[in-house]
């Protein structure tokens, strides 16, 4: 999985001291909105088709910097065995 944009970044940066990111304007608003969408499609996609295993966001300074994706596969014994 790739890291997240640089645009990601800037929105995620706000959350690093509040839950809740308060844009100025509705200009900022749209443009949160915007960046907030394209992480959830990012984390969509990562988890698209996973069965078994994990999903690791890593965050540095506030910031998403990479989505890291591990798939597992499970091999069941027969009962027979």
């Amino acid at each position: 999985m790739k890291p997240a944009s640089t645009s990601n970044e800037a929105a995620w940066d706000a959350h690093s001291s509040d839950d809740q990111v308060k844009p100025k304007s509705s200009v900022d608003q749209r443009a949160l909105s915007e960046i907030e969408n394209g992480l959830r499609r990012d984390i969509a996609v990562a988890l698209k088709g996973l069965q078994f295993g994990e999903i690791t966001i890593t965050v540095r300074n506030g910031s998403i910097t990479q989505i890291d994706r591990v798939a597992r596969k499970r091999q069941f014994k027969s009962k027979s065995d």
